[in-house]
């Protein structure tokens, strides 16, 4: 469960798939089986009108709601606009589970860590199809990579005009015109429903440059198939991680489920601190997770000192770091490391969950180290690195172990 985030949410797994659980109260006594939380385009912005939610007005729905309420309902509302907004849901359907797929398999499938979630992917592929209306699935995958691929960015994607769906409530909504935050927002997909927001503001410079590529690297493979030169599998092959860069930096914690969900909510903060150095050209989160066993051996005083081993579980992400060349190699991270660590911890605090035994590693890791940290299963495809270069990273005064 994560209390406090943006969304309150319950996370969950039924036979592997991972569901979010989101509520909403309601002033109301009695809720109707039929509850409708669509937008009436018969009644406009009649708050008296019985077409509104099924007989009740939205004044009694909203106007009287807390926002984290109204943001759990529009996610119900936004996919009933979906499928209104969608010309051909059977084909929407499958090419939005293949889309999906493939973003899992090129790792970018994340809003938490600065990449794109689930609504995200479902917006992008239903505004493919209202540009195609009479495509099918097949050609729909291809057409997503070359629209988006070449999508002049910062330009939101919209599946309809804003001024179609305007309530007047007073909540906060979208618009990069009006709101000096929103004009900074990177890649921004704006829901339907009322009141508008932007589904990607956690993405960064280096998260929409590694999306970008993706994109790009997947037109050429659709090309290929539509020449007959390659085959569909070879589109969902998944990419290693760990073959494309030389550099990691290594986030290790205890494995608490709620210190888990803790940290990879704020990692975004590190890459986005860590792509502001001239000399790191990207920097690039791994969404993946890794547990290792560790053995961590005790004094017991009442076995006469003898030791007495106990394992602890931890969780480990890595951040890849791609380095300019051009720039001076020689590179401090310790206050970067130190501000990131210290914001978790506050905030843990402020939530009244942090715990002396919540802890956070940083370490600075080369390729030819990763054998170290992960089984050979993973590293399996990872080409051995060249020549031996100097560490470019520095983590001072002890830093590749910082923990509180």
């Amino acid at each position: 469960t994560v209390e406090d985030a943006f969304v309150p949410v319950i996370k969950t797994k039924i036979d592997g798939i991972g569901l979010y659980i989101f509520f909403a109260r309601l002033e109301l006594k009695n809720i109707p089986s039929d509850q409708d939380l669509r937008y009436c385009t018969h009644c406009s912005n009649s708050f008296n009108s019985p077409h509104f939610f099924g007989g009740t007005s939205n004044r009694e729905l909203f106007l009287n709601l807390e926002q984290k309420c109204v943001r759990s309902l529009n996610y119900c509302r936004v996919t009933d606009q979906i499928l209104q907004l969608v010309p051909n849901h059977e084909s929407f359907r499958l090419a939005l589970r293949a889309i999906k797929f493939w973003a899992k398999r090129m790792g970018i499938y994340s809003n938490a860590l600065g990449y794109l979630g689930g609504v995200s992917w479902t917006m992008l592929v239903a505004r493919t199809c209202q540009l195609y209306p009479n495509a099918v699935a097949s050609t729909l995958v291809h057409k997503f990579f070359l629209v988006f691929g070449q999508w002049p960015w910062p330009k939101a994607v919209l599946l309809r005009n804003m001024k179609e769906e305007t309530w007047n409530l007073g909540l906060p909504v979208w618009d990069s015109r009006i709101n000096l935050s929103d004009s900074y927002h990177l890649m921004p997909i704006i829901t339907p429903a009322y009141p508008q927001q932007n589904s990607t503001f956690n993405v960064t410079t280096s998260t929409r440059t590694i999306i970008i590529n993706e994109f790009n690297n997947a037109l050429d493979i659709c090309d290929s198939i539509a020449a007959g030169k390659a085959e569909w599998k070879d589109l969902f092959k998944p990419v290693n991680f760990f073959s494309k860069y030389r550099h990691f930096i290594a986030l290790i914690i205890t494995s608490q489920p709620e210190w888990i969900g803790l940290v990879e909510s704020r990692i975004r903060l590190l890459v986005h601190s860590l792509e502001k150095h001239k000399c790191i050209k990207l920097s690039h989160v791994n969404p993946n997770t890794y547990t290792r066993i560790v053995s961590n051996a005790n004094e017991d005083s009442n076995s006469n000192s003898e030791k007495s081993n106990s394992e602890n579980v931890e969780t480990m992400w890595f951040i890849g770091l791609k380095f300019d060349k051009s720039e001076i190699m020689n590179i401090d991270l310790t206050t970067d490391i130190r501000i990131f660590i210290e914001t978790v911890r506050q905030t843990a605090i402020h939530s009244q969950r942090y715990r002396e035994d919540m802890k956070i590693d940083t370490k600075y890791v080369k390729r030819k180290e990763l054998s170290s940290y992960l089984p050979p299963e993973v590293l399996k495809k990872t080409p051995k690195s060249g020549k031996p270069q100097a560490s470019p990273v520095q983590l001072r005064d002890g830093d590749t172990n910082s923990c509180f």
